[in-house]
C-alpha cells in the first residue's frame, strides 16, 4: 500500500506533521486537510486543503482519489472539553460522521483513527488497562473520542468501510511547540526553559503511559497495512510515570531543578492510566523502541532550540 493516496486530517498538528512525512518517506502520496495549511512543513511532498471536517465541499475535495484516510484532527483537548460539551460534539462527532459519508461517496477502503488511550477508559479498578475494559470516560474528549469508534464499527458492520482505532496514551516528542496546554512532558520541559513555574494539578501523584512521537507514528504505519480482524488497539508503553516522576527525570537527567505551583486537583483527572499493549504486539507486530531516556532527550534538546530562536 505504500503508492496509495492518503488523506491526514489535521496534518499540521502534533502527530499529523510526524506521520506526513513518514509516509511520504515510505513512497505514498499525501492529501492533508486542515485549517492552518501555512504551517505545514511538508507542503512542498504534499497536497494542501484548507478547511474542516464540518466544512463538506473542501471535506470532499481533500479526500478525492484518497484510499486511505488517517483521522488525526480534533478542535479540542480533555482539559477543556467539557467546558463546552455541545461544541465539541458539533465540531468533533458531527465532523466524524462527514468524513464517513464522504468516505463512503470515494469508495476509501480503510480509515486510521486516533482515538485516546488516556480518556476512553475513565477511572479503572485495574492496571494496566486492556481494549477489553469497561469504557467509562468523564470528559467531553473521551466520550466523542469512543463515539467515533462506534460509528466507525457501525459503518464497518452495515458497509464494509475498514477501519483501524488506536487509543493512543500520552505521546510527547519533537514537534509539541511551546506553551502547549496539552502534553505533560513538553509543557514542563518548555516551562522550565522559559524560567517559568510549572503547574501541578492536585499532588502530583496521578500517573499517566507517556510515549514517545516516533513509536506511535509507526503504530498508525503499521495499522495501514493490517489485515486481520481487530479493529482497536492500545498503543503505549505498558509503564506508567507519576508526575512528580517526570519532574524528577527532569531534574535529575539535565541537572536542574524545575520551579512547581500546586493547584486543587481535578475532577476530570483519572488517577492513573496505564496501558496493556499485549494486542499490538501480537496482532500489528508493533512495539515501543525509544527509551523513556532517549525520548525524553531528544524533546528536551528540541524545545531548548525553539527556546534560542
Amino acid at each position: 500500500m505504500a503508492n496509495d493516496r492518503c488523506l491526514v486530517i489535521g496534518g499540521s498538528g502534533f502527530l499529523g506533521s510526524h506521520l506526513c512525512k513518514a509516509l511520504v518517506l515510505q513512497g505514498a502520496k499525501v492529501n492533508i486537510l486542515s485549517r492552518k495549511v501555512d504551517s505545514v512543513s511538508c507542503a512542498q511532498y504534499a497536497d494542501l486543503f484548507c478547511g474542516s471536517l464540518q466544512d463538506v465541499e473542501s471535506l470532499e475535495a481533500a479526500i478525492a482519489g484518497c484510499s486511505v484516510v488517517y483521522h488525526l484532527g480534533s478542535s479540542s483537548i480533555p482539559s477543556t472539553s467539557n467546558l463546552d460539551p455541545k461544541r465539541d460534539i458539533e465540531n468533533n462527532l458531527k465532523g466524524a460522521v462527514n468524513l464517513l459519508e464522504a468516505s463512503l461517496k470515494e469508495n476509501v477502503s480503510k480509515i486510521i483513527f486516533a482515538s485516546s488511550g488516556g480518556t476512553v477508559y475513565g477511572v479503572q479498578p485495574a492496571m494496566p488497562i486492556s481494549e477489553n475494559s469497561c469504557t467509562n470516560p468523564i470528559c467531553s474528549y473521551g466520550v466523542v473520542k469512543l463515539s467515533i469508534e462506534k460509528y466507525l464499527h457501525m459503518y464497518f458492520s452495515l458497509y464494509g468501510l475498514d477501519y483501524c482505532a488506536l487509543r493512543i496514551s500520552n505521546p510527547f516528542g519533537e514537534g509539541q511547540g511551546l506553551g502547549r496546554k496539552q502534553g505533560a512532558v513538553s509543557n514542563f520541559i518548555s516551562k522550565h526553559l522559559q524560567g517559568e513555574r510549572v503547574e501541578i494539578w492536585g499532588d502530583g501523584s496521578i500517573v499517566r503511559d507517556y510515549i514517545y512521537v516516533g513509536d506511535v507514528i509507526s503504530a498508525f504505519l503499521k495499522a495501514k497495512d493490517y489485515t486481520g480482524t481487530h479493529k482497536v488497539f492500545n498503543i503505549g508503553t505498558g509503564v506508567g510515570r507519576s508526575i512528580l516522576q517526570i519532574l524528577h527525570s527532569i531534574e535529575q537527567t539535565f541537572n536542574c531543578s524545575v520551579e512547581r505551583t500546586y493547584k486543587p486537583s481535578r475532577l476530570l483527572d483519572v488517577p492513573k492510566n496505564i496501558l496493556d499493549i499485549e494486542l499490538a504486539k501480537k496482532e500489528l507486530d508493533w512495539q515501543p523502541v525509544v527509551s523513556w531516556e532517549e525520548a525524553l532527550t531528544r524533546t528536551y534538546y528540541y524545545l531548548k532550540a525553539e527556546c534560542l530562536k
